[in-house]
């Protein structure tokens, strides 16, 4: 399933489009000069040459979502708005801005929600203005929960597409204020898991793509403390797994980047607390694979880079327990290819370089039980898959 392309991976689109109704319903590492202990080449371009996977299509096909009809004040039935077409259903979200009945706002927004994901319309959407309308109603609502939570789910719901559609309404959204506007949610509504959760989502398909507009919106998320809210919303839900699984995919996302740029942010992102924030919550969320593959990730990002501030990185992860707790990732979910992988590679990343440290952390690695999981991730999946490649090369970089 991992070996396919992003767009199609079945399993994690049915996950997110599960996670969706529930809310609806209530880069890798750099070269290293050749030398002793180098990673090949190779194998380097492996962990560094690929980006979190998109999800675009996690809610195609799903039901039409939302709770049971009701009225919402006086605007529209739930109904009502399910009838209408793309311009009304906006002017519904503009006339309910305006106004002082934050329920009507949400369920508007519900319904921007339900339409997409019942029929995949987002350019319809985005050319009606859906983007901007959930952005005044962000503004007009600050205060009320459901309004932040339902715009950032019709951002997510809108900015999903890897193709030039997708990349074009991920820049409208940004145009259009989304990933202040999530950030400011995030701190106006730190007790709302939520909200946290939308927000993060909304961040993190906001940031997708390594395309110029990807990487500018990644480092403009940044300079908006995106990174600070959703470290500071891991520490507030811990016990949440929807809040973590999309807190550590907006890190690894907005993280993902081999240029300047892509360190800082990783620095950004260590300075906040995101790796020990990780490695919690793949120790606090035991049964949750897609919890597990996310923190990988994020881990496996962050711990790039050959100069001194990636090396720190590395050392301070270890010492985190990192390594410990993606041995036993990999032992509890060993059917899960994603995990297989991501974990393997966050462990060649932090098990990069030539110095004694690095030499002291492969043998960390080693005591943890890395290449008895390496050896077990082999025998459980295809040879050849992203899976069995990455096991492969962890085994080749703690031998």
């Amino acid at each position: 399933l991992w070996d396919q392309d992003p767009v199609k991976r079945p399993a994690v689109d049915a996950h997110c489009a599960e996670r969706l109704q529930l809310l609806v319903d209530g880069t890798g590492e750099a070269e290293e000069p050749a030398g002793e202990g180098a990673l090949p080449p190779e194998y380097a371009d492996a962990v560094r040459a690929e980006e979190p996977p998109a999800y675009a299509d996690a809610v195609r096909g799903a039901e039409p979502l939302g709770p049971p009809q009701q009225a919402f004040g006086s605007v529209a039935s739930e109904a009502e708005l399910a009838a209408m077409g793309w311009g009304d259903l906006v002017a519904v979200v503009e006339r309910a801005a305006g106004s002082a009945e934050g329920e009507a706002v949400a369920a508007a927004l519900r319904a921007v929600t339900n339409r997409i994901v019942a029929v995949g319309t987002q350019n319809d959407a985005a050319d009606a203005g859906t983007l901007e309308a959930a952005m005044r109603a962000m503004g007009e609502h600050r205060a009320h929960a459901s309004v932040q939570e339902q715009a950032c789910l019709a951002i997510v719901c809108i900015c999903f597409g890897s193709d030039a559609d997708g990349r074009q309404r991920r820049q409208r959204a940004a145009d259009a204020g989304a990933l202040e506007a999530a950030v400011r949610a995030m701190g106006g509504h730190r007790a709302e898991a939520c909200v946290q959760e939308a927000a993060c989502w909304a961040i993190a398909s906001v940031c997708f793509g390594s395309d110029a507009t990807g990487l500018k919106n990644k480092q403009r998320a940044a300079v908006t403390d995106a990174l600070e809210a959703v470290v500071r919303a891991m520490g507030t839900h811990w016990m949440h797994p929807g809040v973590q699984e999309q807190a550590c995919r907006a890190i690894a996302i907005v993280c993902f980047g081999i240029d300047a740029a892509g360190r800082q942010r990783a620095r950004w992102a260590a300075d906040a607390g995101a790796l020990e924030a990780a490695v919690r919550a793949i120790g606090g969320h035991g049964a949750h694979a897609v919890v597990h593959f996310q923190a990988c990730m994020a881990i496996r990002i962050i711990c790039s880079g050959s100069d001194a501030a990636g090396r720190q990185r590395k050392q301070r992860v270890a010492e985190a327990g990192a390594l410990e707790a993606m041995v036993r990732a990999m032992g509890t979910h060993g059917t899960h290819a994603g995990v297989q992988e991501q974990a393997c590679k966050a462990i060649v990343n932090i098990c990069f370089g030539s110095d004694d440290t690095a030499r002291q952390r492969k043998q960390q690695a080693a005591r943890a039980g890395a290449p008895a999981a390496a050896r077990s991730a082999l025998a459980m999946h295809r040879a050849g898959s992203a899976a069995s490649s990455a096991a492969r090369m962890l085994l080749e970089r703690l031998a």
